[in-house]
């Protein structure tokens, strides 16, 4: 009787423990009006009017979170990249800022 017992006493925690990982995590509960997809105030004030609204206010934007750490990485390895080639053709100059833009002429 107790192999049993502990047989199903094991099936049960194990049932538990399958179903808790299944749950929705903080990462999915609804967070506060201040998210990175929220809209600014003056789209918000012209939403209610039933017309297109085009947010260009990107100003508290997380990119980190909004796009993920993986890809914003993957961005900025390719951006140097084409950038170093430029270099190496002569197609880019620095500006007196240290900028890199491109070749006149």
């Amino acid at each position: 009787m107790t192999k049993t017992f502990t047989a199903l006493l094991l099936v049960a925690f194990a049932m538990v423990a399958s179903v808790s990982s299944f749950t929705p995590s903080a990462a999915f509960s609804p967070r506060s009006s201040s998210t990175a997809m929220s809209m600014s105030e003056d789209s918000k004030k012209s939403a209610t009017t039933n017309e297109l609204v085009i947010d260009e206010n990107f100003e508290n934007v997380e990119l980190e979170r909004l796009l993920g750490k993986r890809r914003l990485k993957k961005k900025m390895r390719r951006y140097k990249t084409q950038l170093n080639e430029k270099i190496r053709n002569g197609d880019v100059v620095q500006d007196d800022n240290g900028d890199w833009v491109p070749k006149e002429g």
